[in-house]
């Protein structure tokens, strides 16, 4: 059990390690785009090679936004919607979407 625990751990520490390199990055960005005016910014989950889709696939990633203090009465929830080709395929896009207005 001492390996499979020692695993988990590196895991959870890594994944800590991301999340505060991803909200440290993040929040100049929702800063900019608040200057600009707007209420609301938006980041794409799925794409391809995304080397931070280890973070955005973790189980725990939301709920670890919602409670990080730096992000403290921000809405955050990820959005899914349905893309539509010419073609007639569709796919789903997953978007993390953090917004600051008021209702």
């Amino acid at each position: 059990m001492a390996l499979l625990d020692e695993l988990r751990n590196s895991s959870d520490e890594k994944f800590k390690e991301m999340l505060d390199e991803f909200v440290t990055n993040l929040i100049p960005r929702i800063k900019e785009s608040a200057g600009k005016g707007y209420s609301g910014y938006q980041i794409k989950l799925n794409v391809p090679n995304d080397n931070r889709f280890i973070l955005f696939n973790n189980s725990n990633f939301l709920c670890a936004l919602q409670k990080d203090e730096r992000l403290e009465g921000l809405k955050i929830s990820i959005e899914q919607k349905v893309v539509n080709s010419i073609l007639g395929t569709s796919w789903t896009e997953s978007y993390l979407s953090i917004n600051w207005a008021t209702k």
